[in-house]
């Protein structure tokens, strides 16, 4: 078969196995939809140079079909730069101030347990600054929790308890053979 915009469409349905049959109208099912989201394509980006791929690029996808989520990834960007424009500012003011700093800091933690009257969710916390040192104890514990990790240090353990064994061992065999030697 050819397709309009000069893509082969392999039909291999020759074969009478019925599983390869459906695979085969799965995979033409999935061409079509493709080449299909590809005129969609060419249609909406009829001013830009055609390229002979069946998908455009991620981006481009994104901005004809979920323009909503990259205004949302992009607020959450600009929501991180102002954070840390404001991490930044901290560090780089005067002790005093940033001592001033944590101490709200703390007062805040113990008013988040009285909601925000704005606050849809009652139980939600208020937004709090957190500290490099708390980012390295968080990600060192998430880290040990790994199971690569504590296999690790599982096997670790058993090839010192083995290792004590055989130095026991050894220990045990050099006083019986005293005490033999002895005798």
């Amino acid at each position: 078969k050819q397709c309009p915009l000069g893509y082969k469409l392999h039909n291999r349905n020759k074969q009478k196995d019925p599983k390869r049959c459906f695979q085969n109208k799965f995979e033409t099912n999935l061409t079509q939809h493709r080449i299909n989201l590809y005129e969609l394509y060419c249609i909406h980006s009829a001013d830009r140079l055609l390229t002979v791929n069946l998908t455009p690029p991620l981006q481009e996808a994104l901005e004809l079909f979920r323009p909503d989520f990259i205004s949302r990834s992009q607020g959450r960007v600009m929501q991180l730069e102002q954070r840390a424009v404001r991490r930044r500012a901290l560090r780089d003011t005067k002790p005093d101030l940033v001592q001033g700093h944590r101490e709200d800091c703390c007062k805040q933690k113990r008013n988040c347990t009285t909601p925000d009257p704005l606050s849809d969710n009652l139980f939600k916390p208020r937004e709090r600054y957190i500290s490099g040192r708390e980012m390295q104890l968080r990600s060192r514990r998430i880290y040990n929790k790994l199971p690569e990790v504590t296999k690790k240090k599982e096997e670790e353990k058993k090839r010192t308890i083995s290792q004590t064994n055989r130095l026991r061992v050894e220990v045990f065999k050099k006083r019986l053979l005293d005490q033999i030697l002895q005798r």
